[in-house]
């Protein structure tokens, strides 16, 4: 999923309210701006996925971490459905 660039503000916004709400805390400024890339493609895909269906999906306090992240912490559990199904 692509990023739309003049929404960007809104998703450093979101980020920034975000991390500060769960508290996160990165290494380095590497870590962080990682996160905040893996934050953007999530919050995108959230996005997407409320604007095709009546769903309302929001962020939780894993919103920094990928899918493989996910899944290698038994946070989220192997599914064929896609989010937005």
């Amino acid at each position: 999923m692509i990023i739309n660039v003049r929404s960007l503000t809104k998703v450093e916004e979101a980020f920034e309210e975000w991390y500060t709400k769960y508290g996160k805390n990165y290494q380095n400024a590497l870590e962080h701006r990682y996160r905040f890339a893996v934050f953007a493609q999530n919050y995108a895909e959230i996005e997407y996925c409320n604007s095709q269906n009546s769903k309302d999906l929001t962020l939780n306090q894993f919103a920094d971490l990928t899918n493989e992240e996910l899944y290698s912490n038994n946070i989220l559990y192997f599914t064929s459905h896609h989010i937005c199904n």
